[in-house]
């Protein structure tokens, strides 16, 4: 849209495209194209796309925890662009409100290494990191924006203490504070062991107990839509863990990856594959310090 209305005001669209989407199924599917066992947990309604499957089966992403309950319609959210990169976002979350009365997906955790907390219910997700420690797994907290909306301090909290790696824009890293009371993002590391913040064209920091590390933006070859770039990174940053790479290499396979994702709209449009990635870096003149 050309601008965002203002309050009791419309205004026409200049274009209006559907996309497969949704935070998790955008990093299962990009993770998967890049060569990572996925599996996805998800609730969805009966409207579920057959195509949409089809496509998370293609990437090889196990959908096993994909389930489709009745009575409801599936998680949607309409995307608004301004001209720049501001956007805004209304979210019918479907059957995903309602997960605190499902049982946990125990398929996908038990057969992951590491359990990716996204967007979604943080009652429902308590019970998954639970079951996760018990099994041993490595817990990545992601809320994303849902941290503003639907945390408050104490669901925070109670997650955040039993995670690994939290990852945050700068937005969120700053809610984050405010939920714990803290003043530095640094202290954030008596929850955890790593924070990885996302800051769009500034790039990322890996922010570990040994120290800060800067992680440059790896530049597209055009830019179409910002949306999902952060899936993409996270995607990125798998495949790199996958690899044994350490996090900092692991952090600039994320940049690399949420490069391709920018240059066409639809988050899982123009997915990379490993070999691309690579091949994107030497031609930026970036290297994997493991290499």
């Amino acid at each position: 849209m050309p601008k965002f209305p203002e309050p009791n005001t419309s205004i026409e669209v200049t274009s209006h495209t559907t996309y497969r989407g949704g935070t998790g199924a955008n990093i299962a599917f990009i993770a998967g194209g890049l060569g990572v066992p996925t599996a996805l947990a998800s609730f969805v309604g009966p409207d579920f796309p057959s195509d949409f499957r089809e496509a998370l089966d293609s990437a090889g992403v196990d959908s096993t925890d994909l389930k489709v309950v009745r009575g409801y319609t599936t998680p949607t959210c309409w995307i608004m662009t301004e001209p720049g990169q501001d956007q805004m976002a209304i979210i019918n979350q479907g059957p995903m409100r309602d997960a605190a009365k499902f049982p946990v997906a125990k398929h996908s955790v038990d057969s992951s290494r590491y359990i990716h907390i996204c967007t979604g219910r943080p009652e429902y997700y308590a019970k998954v990191v639970a079951y996760a420690k018990q099994k041993g797994k490595r817990v990545s907290f992601d809320p994303g924006q849902e941290l503003h909306y639907v945390y408050n301090p104490s669901s925070f909290r109670a997650i955040l203490e039993r995670s690994d790696i939290f990852f945050a824009n700068a937005s969120e890293a700053k809610r984050a504070l405010k939920y714990l009371g803290l003043t530095k993002t640094r202290e954030l590391l008596d929850f955890v062991e790593t924070l990885v913040l996302t800051k769009g064209k500034k790039g990322s920091e890996l922010v570990t107990r040994d120290g800060t590390f800067k992680i440059p933006i790896v530049d597209a070859d055009r830019f179409e839509d910002p949306t999902g770039a952060g899936d993409g990174y996270r995607a990125g940053f798998y495949a790199g863990l996958y690899r044994k790479m350490g996090l900092r290499d692991a952090a600039l396979a994320g940049a690399a990856s949420a490069s391709f994702v920018v240059e066409a709209k639809g988050c899982q449009t123009n997915a990379p594959t490993w070999p691309k990635l690579e091949a994107r870096l030497k031609k930026r003149g970036l290297r994997f310090e493991g290499c």
